[in-house]
Formats: C-alpha cells, sequence, structure tokens
C-alpha cells in the first residue's frame, strides 16, 4: 500500500517537490518518510520526534511554522513505526534514543 498514489499535498510536501527531495507526484510513503526543510544561512535547527504508532507527516504543518521562523527543520521515522504494527516488538527505547541523535 506504501506505493500507492496519495491526493494530499501539504505545503510542507510541495516545499519538498521544489527543493527536489520528493517525486510531484506523492505516494503514501513520501508522505510518510522523514523530511528536512534546510534554511540556507540559519544556524537554528529543530528536531520533530513522532509519537508512538506515528510518523512524520503529522509534522507538515508544524514544520512550516518553524521553517518560516528561520529554522530548519528535521523530522525522524523512530525504528518499528511506518510499517507493520509488530515492527514496535523488535525495538526498545534505546533505539530510539539512538535514532535521535542528530
Amino acid at each position: 500500500r506504501a506505493n500507492l498514489p496519495c491526493p494530499v499535498y501539504t505545503d510542507t510536501y510541495q516545499q519538498l517537490v521544489a527543493q527536489g527531495s520528493r517525486p510531484a507526484n506523492a505516494t503514501i510513503a513520501d508522505l510518510i518518510s522523514p523530511f528536512e526543510l534546510k534554511q540556507a544561512d540559519s544556524r537554528k535547527a529543530v528536531l520533530l520526534i513522532h509519537g508512538l504508532t506515528d510518523s512524520p507527516f503529522t509534522y507538515h504543518d508544524l514544520a512550516q511554522v518553524y521553517y518560516q521562523q528561520g529554522y530548519t527543520v528535521r523530522t525522524i521515522l523512530l525504528p518499528g513505526h511506518g510499517t507493520a504494527a509488530a515492527a514496535l516488538q523488535e525495538v526498545d527505547a534505546d533505539d530510539w534514543r539512538k535514532a535521535s541523535v542528530y
């Protein structure tokens, strides 16, 4: 299902297409994938980490708020997320801590 077309196009997704990091025709996988909105000359950055059973898609709207305030915005997809729920049985909090090192 992850490769099915997705008709949802957020402002963040459109910006990622313009940056060349996403295809114009989105799939579900494209929308839930981690992303980064880079500010050319900023030393400010924010790392957005989603909650349990969620994905970086949750932060498409909030990412725009930070980006418009001059921040580089980066998201991650925590291990065990974005696939089947059974994948959560194979990870623990230490895996998530390691994934958040930026």
